[in-house]
């Protein structure tokens, strides 16, 4: 019992960790593969430039990016700012919230409107605005958002028609 007891305490005090930001090492504890973020050089992981996901060769050569920001020349790019994500500094491919997506371009929604898919037609509505019930356009999840209309009274943040 006590040799099987040496042997696991062998093991464990031999097994070693792989460096920082390494993801694979090999036998000689040398980095192979590295997490986002990091690049490898000389078997060690040395961080990339902020904002670029994957970089190689040097800290600023960067290959891609994180949300938000875009590759221009292997360097990473912030998107516009009513961009969440885009291709380059005209083209988004998402939007942040009261915008809308129209040909890469992000577009204002109503005032009414938290999120939309296009200008007046909300898909949340913005606060102190809220839907009629079963009042949808086009499809069930496009509709108006409207405070206080005549005729209607809130229930569950949804507009119920009195009668």
């Amino acid at each position: 019992m006590s040799l099987i007891i040496f042997i696991i305490a062998f093991i464990f005090v031999n097994i070693k960790a792989c460096p920082d930001h390494c993801e694979i090492c090999n036998e000689e504890n040398i980095c192979t593969s590295y997490k986002n973020g990091y690049y490898l050089i000389n078997g060690k992981c040395e961080k990339c430039s902020s904002n670029c996901k994957r970089c190689e060769t040097t800290a600023n050569h960067c290959l891609n990016c994180y949300s938000g920001y875009y590759l221009n020349s292997n360097k990473c790019e912030k998107c516009p700012d009513i961009c969440q994500g885009c291709m380059n500094e005209n083209k988004c491919t998402s939007c942040i919230d009261n915008y809308y997506l129209n040909n890469y371009q992000c577009l204002q929604c109503s005032s009414t409107c938290r999120t939309c898919s296009q200008q007046d037609l909300c898909t949340e509505c913005n606060t102190n605005y809220y839907r009629i019930e079963n009042a949808f356009l086009n499809n069930e999840q496009n509709f108006n958002c409207h405070k206080e209309p005549e005729g209607y009274y809130l229930d569950n943040d949804i507009y119920k028609e009195c009668y």
